[in-house]
């Protein structure tokens, strides 16, 4: 019975240590799905219409300025004066603007501005032609940003006055008035998105790339690329969705707002889950982190569905968590800024802080455009992009350098140093491996019998070049498919296996002749004579006899050979 408990308990206890390693990543994924739904849900509750359309030529276009307004306000008319280079209008309260209509309106006949009033309407020639269905009351809190205004002008309302009443009692900005026509508004607005449609493909390719190449290679490789990837991913998908273009495709504005708002709360956890697999040490400190900003970040969605807190201020709730996740990391770093990993991480940290503070004083304190952070998020996301594949190949190539090193030293641990032959361990671990099998095999000795007296004469260097010698005629007449280990000082030996159908008696006088063709031939060139004694012995096919005593009786037949040739040596 205990028995089987402890086998319970030990299937248990890996599917529990995997569900609290992917205890964040499953935090992730639920949050994802609940704010998706919450800010869907929320988008749709109220709705502004955007007017669509078709391309048309030809492609003039004529740029309004802010001059060529006028205020209206208690009968009196007054006009308005601002920095003309920002193309901005700031109004308090209600008020109603007018613009004179050019005498010849032709084809420039789309009218578009971007604004953050919640109530207005504009009139052409005395009839409305747009209305925002955004009321003061049902949208309390709820909407915020700047969106995009268009609308085509009647024919009628060539030469007559556009007047813009704004209904809002909030603070409200006017900026980028322009009248156009319909194509070269459409290419204006494809050509400023440009650049974020191909950040988003690029980077969903990479990100594609990352998760197939971590699903083959998934017990070697870390999952620090992959969550850096998507990190890139969703940030740039973000910036896509903060443009004017998907206002060319839904009706309602407010969904667009609202699904840029989820993907860029969607940040927050997912640097978490980057910084986890950033500093492996601070794993747990980051999974815990990782599962409070995914509540909080429940908690502030549903006080945005309940109408408790603005859009502007959830934004506000991301950025502080995002500061505290650079701080932590700015902190762990400098506890281990020793670490190898730590400092390779340190300029890829560097970058995105500083993209995301300057990114976050342009958003707070727009000097040029109010748009101009996402083009710094655009610029740090190329750069920390550069910098990962730099980092990435720098650590590949020093990961394939320490490889080579590690298999070269490998290869020198069964070589032998003067002849390049395998040395005396190779030869053991080989004869253990043939120990395990019964096929036909033979083991050759051979013995140098005058190394000794080279040495003596002319000297070790000669004695080296000998035992080279030795060791060409060796490889040559057995084949490199036959192994051929020096496993003493002047000691050598072949471990020679026939292929399928092939004698091994006959293999093994065969190679002996060819060996003793080359000795010859080397001794008719050569000073240095090669002379050796050499004893074998023979497994066939199925025998019980192990590779170990196969060597054991090569080697006594060879001192026995070795012994009679040096009496005949001496005799004559």
């Amino acid at each position: 019975m205990s028995g089987t408990e402890h086998t319970e308990q030990s299937h248990f206890r890996p599917s529990s240590a995997s569900f609290k390693s992917h205890l964040g990543l499953i935090c992730v994924c639920a949050t994802c799905i609940l704010l998706i739904a919450l800010f869907f849900v929320i988008g749709t509750h109220f709705s502004h219409e955007n007017t669509t359309f078709a391309v048309a030529d030809p492609n003039n276009y004529l740029s309004l300025s802010i001059e060529d307004f006028s205020l209206k306000d208690d009968g009196s008319n007054c006009v308005i004066k601002t920095d003309l280079s920002r193309q901005s209008l700031a109004i308090d309260g209600a008020a109603v603007l007018s613009y004179k209509i050019p005498e010849e309106l032709r084809s420039c006949n789309t009218f578009s501005f971007e604004t953050d009033c919640l109530h207005f309407r504009v009139l052409a020639a005395g009839k409305t032609v747009f209305e925002s269905k955004i009321t003061d009351h049902d949208t309390t809190g709820r909407y915020t940003g700047s969106r995009l205004v268009v609308f085509t002008l009647p024919e009628s309302a060539a030469g007559q006055e556009l007047t813009l009443e704004i209904l809002s009692n909030q603070r409200c900005k006017f900026t980028s008035f322009s009248l156009s026509t319909q194509a070269s508004f459409i290419s204006d607005i494809y050509n400023s998105a440009l650049p974020r449609l191909l950040l988003c493909a690029v980077f969903g390719i990479f990100f594609l790339i990352e998760i197939l190449f971590w699903c083959i290679a998934r017990k070697t490789t870390s999952k620090k690329n992959m969550y850096f990837s998507l990190l890139l991913f969703a940030l740039s998908l973000w910036l896509l969705l903060d443009s004017n273009l998907p206002l060319l495709y839904f009706e309602n504005g407010a969904l667009v707002i609202y699904l840029s708002t989820f993907l860029f709360s969607l940040l927050v956890p997912l640097f978490c889950l980057f910084l986890k697999e950033e500093f492996p040490a601070k794993r747990r400190v980051f999974t815990r982190m990782c599962i409070v900003f995914c509540f909080l970040l429940l908690l502030a969605a549903g006080l945005l569905f309940a109408n408790l807190i603005k859009v502007f201020y959830f934004l506000v709730f991301c950025h502080l968590m995002l500061l505290v996740s650079f701080l932590t990391a700015i902190v762990f770093y400098f506890q281990h800024h020793k670490n190898q990993q730590s400092k390779e991480a340190a300029l890829l940290l560097l970058i995105i802080a500083l993209t995301a503070a300057a990114a976050l004083v342009s958003f707070y304190f727009p000097l040029v455009r109010s748009d101009s952070y996402s083009n710094i998020v655009m610029i740090g996301m190329l750069l920390a992009c550069a910098v990962n594949v730099i980092t990435r190949a720098i650590s590949s190539s020093k990961i394939f350098s320490d490889v080579n090193r590690l298999n070269y030293y490998k290869r020198m641990a069964y070589t032998d140093y003067l002849t390049g032959l395998k040395n005396k361990a190779a030869y053991e671990k080989a004869l253990k491996q043939w120990d395990k099998t019964d096929v036909a095999l033979a083991v050759i000795m051979f013995d140098s019998n005058n190394l000794k007296q080279v040495n003596d004469r002319y000297g070790h260097e000669s004695g080296d070049k000998l035992l080279r010698s030795t060791a060409y005629c060796l490889t040559t007449g057995f084949g490199e498919e036959h192994t051929v280990y020096r496993v003493g000082g002047d000691e050598f030996i072949v471990l020679l296996a026939p292929k399928e159908n092939e004698d091994i008696q006959q293999l093994v006088m065969d190679k002996l002749n060819k060996f003793n063709e080359l000795v010859l031939r080397n001794n008719e060139n050569s000073e240095l004579k090669i002379s050796v004694a050499y004893g074998y012995a023979i497994r066939q096919s199925g025998d019980s006899i192990s590779a170990a005593q196969l060597a054991m009786s090569a080697e006594k037949i060879m001192y026995a050979n070795k012994r009679a040739s040096s009496k005949g040596r001496r005799r004559s």
